[in-house]
């Protein structure tokens, strides 16, 4: 019996030993296996799990104005990531992560389960310095940052509308930032490296593509003006209580925009959400009737068709005149006039005689030929394009009211390039925002009528003028007022008004045009004269100093005294 035990003792044993045998056998095979046969499928795969593609941050591009200043730069700032598989595995640390990022739990929560199966995915973009330190010390599995830009304007609301403004991600969305996004926009590179298990870059491996930085653009803006006008402009608006205000400088002989302000205003590097009202750039986007700021090139085409000569008078009495069941009307009776008197009393009435003694297609040729109810081609997001009909629609109404500037609608920016060429003795030169343009300019009206209206327009700011208020020391200046009253639901207003005034300095040697509208005035003052007058001195006094333009009335050095209507 002892004998059998044994024997079956020793067939276990040897059971058991063989299994054993065979398990490592199976080990070692295997091992080996893994190490030769599938070496490297198992290397892609480990690697897979640690190497990671990330950009390379790019700077959009610098905005510049005419001297080097920045009106737009890209400040690098951290976003938060997170690779949503190993944050699920530590759903103990979200109430703290959640809490230093402002967000909701059940926010963060969606953010997290809904995009699991991607690699990569933001939880909060262009957080604070100190937010990024405190989420870099919180150590959390799958959380990294990511260097981005955002874009910060120095000149804040001085410069708002004109800039326009970029999207989160640092592109282009309205203003020059979205007319030079091809320009602007940087292209971000690619480089492969080796995360550890938390997300933390252990090895940087290769460059893939490097970044392409955005083109530095530098305005045709000073911002010194800018910054001037736009104090200038916004007193006038806060003064009057008015609805907004508009200032345009132009350069004549270039075609460079100076200055282009609106106020009111708002923060570009706050609130993203600002009323749309205050976001749009007035100068390129709102259609205004001129009114009587066009009646200088009623009288260009006056004398360019032989219809007119200077001296040649209009009787506008008794002050008014019935046309068509149609009024118009003067402020008072002003008997007879010649050309020169109808811009320096701003007579409706004889603008309306003029315009019908001349063939009707001339007018509207002059008029299209400065730019009115044409496309403006400066690649301006919104820009309107306003109305100028055919002569072939008009009715002896419409054209007697073009006369005089109604019955058609223009842009501040049309109005303010209808001026430049008229200073640049009828030669036209595209509008250009960036500095130092090179495009040659058209001719579109004849030099000697132009240089005759400027001469006339230099009583307008004499002491029977309208303008008044516009007269500099040393400095002779060639100007129009006018007082457009709006349409309210149909007819016009007596109530509503559009404050106006265009000129160009130094007339004898035109260098600059420029624009102010000041939007429905309601403090009981509503003449361009009077409401528009002062900021238009203001501003040409500031950009003839900026620009040393030496004075070209050295025999009258008198001080511009104030006072007058227009």
């Amino acid at each position: 019996m002892k004998v059998a035990r044994r024997v079956s003792y020793n067939w276990r044993r040897r059971l058991v030993l063989s299994l054993f045998l065979l398990i490592g056998i199976g080990l070692v095979g295997r091992a080996v296996q893994l190490q030769y046969a599938e070496q490297e499928f198992l290397t892609a795969q480990g690697e897979s799990r640690q190497l990671r593609t990330v950009p390379i941050p790019a700077s959009r591009g610098m905005l510049l104005d005419r001297h080097g200043e920045p009106l737009a730069i890209s400040t690098p700032v951290q976003s938060v990531w997170a690779e949503p598989k190993p944050l699920i595995e530590a759903q103990d640390r979200w109430p703290e992560l959640a809490r230093l990022l402002g967000l909701s739990r059940p926010k963060l929560k969606r953010l997290v389960l809904d995009r699991q199966d991607r690699k990569f995915v933001y939880l909060r973009r262009q957080i604070t310095p100190d937010q990024a330190e405190k989420v870099t010390a919180l150590k959390i599995p799958g959380i990294g940052l990511v260097t981005e830009y955002r874009r910060y304007y120095p000149a804040g609301a001085v410069a708002a509308q004109l800039l326009g403004g970029t999207d989160i991600d640092d592109r282009g969305q309205e203003g020059l930032e979205l007319a030079f996004d091809s320009r602007l926009r940087a292209q971000p590179g690619a480089r492969q490296v080796r995360q550890d298990r938390h997300g933390r870059i252990i090895d940087d491996l290769a460059q893939l593509r490097p970044p392409k930085h955005g083109e530095n653009l530098r305005l045709g803006i000073d911002l010194w003006l800018q910054y001037h006008a736009y104090q200038e402009l916004q007193r006038a608006v806060l003064k009057h209580r008015a609805q907004s205000g508009t200032v345009v400088v132009l350069d004549v002989v270039t075609g460079e925009v100076l200055a282009m302000v609106q106020a009111p205003s708002y923060n570009p590097n706050g609130d993203r959400s600002a009323d749309p009202d205050r976001r749009r750039n007035r100068a390129v986007t709102d259609l205004y009737e001129p009114g009587s700021v066009m009646k200088p090139f009623t009288i260009l085409t006056a004398l360019a068709s032989g219809v007119y000569g200077p001296d040649d008078r209009i009787d506008t009495t008794p002050g008014h005149w019935r046309i068509g069941g149609h009024r118009i009307s003067d402020i008072r009776n002003f008997g007879e006039l010649d050309l020169r008197g109808v811009l320096v009393k701003s007579s409706n009435v004889a603008a309306a005689r003029i315009a019908l003694d001349l063939p009707g297609d001339t007018l509207w040729e002059t008029l299209d030929r400065i730019g009115i109810g044409q496309p403006l081609q400066i690649g301006y997001p919104g820009e309107a394009v306003g109305v100028l009909r055919e002569p072939g629609e008009w009715v002896r109404t419409d054209q007697a009211s073009l006369g005089y500037g109604y019955g058609l609608s223009a842009t501040p920016l049309h109005i303010a390039q209808a001026y430049m060429v008229l200073g640049n003795r009828g030669v036209r030169h595209p509008i250009s925002f960036l500095a130092h343009p090179q495009a040659d300019g058209e001719r579109m009206l004849p030099r000697e009528y132009c240089d005759a209206v400027l001469r006339m327009m230099q009583g307008v700011t004499g002491p029977e003028g309208t303008a008044r208020r516009v007269r500099l020391p040393g400095y002779t200046v060639a100007a129009k007022t006018g007082t457009v009253r709006k349409m309210v639901d149909g007819v016009y207003s007596d109530q509503h008004h559009v404050a106006m005034i265009a000129g160009v300095v130094p007339a004898r040697h035109p260098r600059l045009a420029i624009l102010v509208l000041v939007d429905t005035p309601r403090s009981g003052k509503y003449f361009g004269g009077e409401v528009a007058g002062p900021v238009f001195r203001e501003v040409a006094r500031e950009v003839l100093r900026l620009l040393n333009v030496p004075p070209d009335n050295r025999e009258l050095m008198i001080q511009a005294s104030p006072g007058g209507t227009g």
